[in-house]
């Protein structure tokens, strides 16, 4: 069953993606569309996870393609745009929903395709783009440690810093397995600090809980009441940060809140 699962969802994400190897929010075949990067850099991810378990080179070569349309459609400072499909072209809409998420993300799903693929020598070729993400990344990280979603967002979002400490992990692996040493050393101690100032930051003792934003006056959101931001954005710590007794006692207070609601949902379908 769960094999049934991952190649319905891989082969979802193959039929979205154009000859140019964009890939679309809607199956391929859609006029209504648009090219969302975020969205694109986690499906390639979950196509790096499947390529295991299912063998299918169609999986393989849908991440290659991607990542290699998402890097010859970077801007130059290594952040880059949504498009949209109009009249069978994709066109830019000069703005996108962060710069920080987008770039870490195109960091570990280039890791990600690397590591089953075995192909050094594609990856390498990709090497320059993942130094422009590492730069977008840079463009909004503060003194504190945490990025702001974009220049013209100054929010700090729990999910956006998580990724990018998985996208700090991932360059240094591209940069260590190129022999690039200086920089593997360096976007590690990043990802020690992006690790440190989600806690140090965002963390809120008194409640045991993350806050989901942190604003430029110091303003922090939190809360429980909601599945999005509130209860995504703390699943998102305790899945992707490494182990800690504070995220395990998170979880713990999660299932304890939320267990029966979940319960409930899955019996009534």
């Amino acid at each position: 069953m769960l094999t049934q699962l991952i190649q319905w969802a891989a082969d979802a994400i193959v039929q979205r993606q154009r000859p140019d190897g964009a890939l679309l929010m809607e199956p391929a075949d859609q006029s209504a569309n648009s090219v969302i990067p975020y969205f694109a850099n986690l499906a390639v991810i979950g196509l790096a996870n499947a390529y295991p378990h299912l063998r299918r080179r169609s999986y393989l070569h849908t991440a290659q393609k991607w990542l290699q349309w998402y890097a010859s459609h970077m801007n130059p400072d290594g952040t880059i745009h949504d498009y949209q499909l109009l009249g069978g072209e994709l066109r830019p809409t000069g703005d996108c929903d962060s710069t920080d998420a987008y770039a870490a993300t195109f960091l570990e799903a280039l890791e990600r395709t690397a590591q089953v693929s075995g192909e050094r020598r594609w990856w390498s070729s990709l090497y320059p783009a993942a130094v422009k993400a590492v730069g977008a990344i840079r463009l909004t990280l503060q003194a504190d440690g945490l990025t702001w979603a974009k220049p013209g967002r100054r929010v700090k979002y729990l999910m956006d810093n998580v990724e990018v400490f998985r996208g700090w992990r991932s360059a240094r692996w591209i940069a260590h397995s190129l022999g690039r040493g200086s920089e593997a050393a360096e976007w590690e101690r990043q990802a020690h600090r992006t690790l440190a100032a989600i806690d140090r930051w965002l963390f809120l003792p008194r409640e045991g809980w993350y806050a989901w934003a942190l604003h430029e006056d110091g303003t922090r959101e939190s809360g429980l009441s909601q599945w999005y931001p509130d209860v995504m954005a703390q699943l998102m710590a305790i899945a992707w940060l490494p182990a800690s007794t504070r995220r395990k006692r998170l979880f713990a207070q999660l299932q304890r809140q939320f267990a029966p609601m979940w319960q409930t949902a899955m019996e009534s379908g």
